[in-house]
């Protein structure tokens, strides 16, 4: 591949990503744990990080000078729940399972399609409050996916997990 089409081709996907992120803070913000989009050369912030690598070198990184974005940190969406489900903590594990089913109709409702909704690597939890933590695939193209659809690709494999762990969970998530 010749540099140009590199290039383009990393543009393009900037683009992609930039715009993605744009749709999730309008949006989408809570329901992905957004705190700040900072993706173009600023001179307002006037913060300088200092960052340690595993040698101990240091590094300064001026924040107006670096694209970025803060969100809260979240648990792990699998390990969460399994953690719940070894401590028998039905009520919350319910909760959880409800709340999920309503941000990801949310966000079809909303008109965003994910191409990447896997729930053990771009969702976890905040406290009981699952969130999206992936907001780099996010788009608001017409026609894609069906809210069911979206909604059985990406529970399908959850009810298969809790059917494993507990019957009674998967019974709630479908219902």
């Amino acid at each position: 591949e010749s540099i140009q089409k590199t290039v383009a081709k990393r543009e393009r996907k900037q683009q992609k990503d930039f715009k993605s992120y744009k749709i999730a803070f309008e949006s989408f913000k809570e329901e992905s744990g957004l705190l700040m989009v900072h993706l173009n050369q600023t001179n307002h912030l006037k913060i300088t990080l200092t960052l340690y690598d595993k040698m101990k070198f240091q590094y300064k990184l001026p924040l107006d000078d670096t694209g970025f974005i803060l969100q809260k940190r979240a648990a792990p969406f699998y390990p969460t729940l399994e953690k719940w489900i070894n401590d028998n903590q039905s009520k919350q594990i319910k909760q959880g399972l409800t709340a999920l089913v309503s941000l990801l109709s949310k966000r079809v409702d909303l008109g965003i399609n994910d191409k990447d909704p896997n729930l053990k690597t771009n969702f976890g939890f905040l406290g009981e409050q699952p969130i999206q933590i992936d907001i780099g695939r996010f788009n608001t193209e017409k026609g894609l996916k069906t809210k069911k659809e979206e909604l059985l690709q990406v529970l399908q494999p959850l009810e298969r997990w809790l059917e494993q762990r507990d019957k009674d969970y998967s019974d709630h998530l479908r219902h």
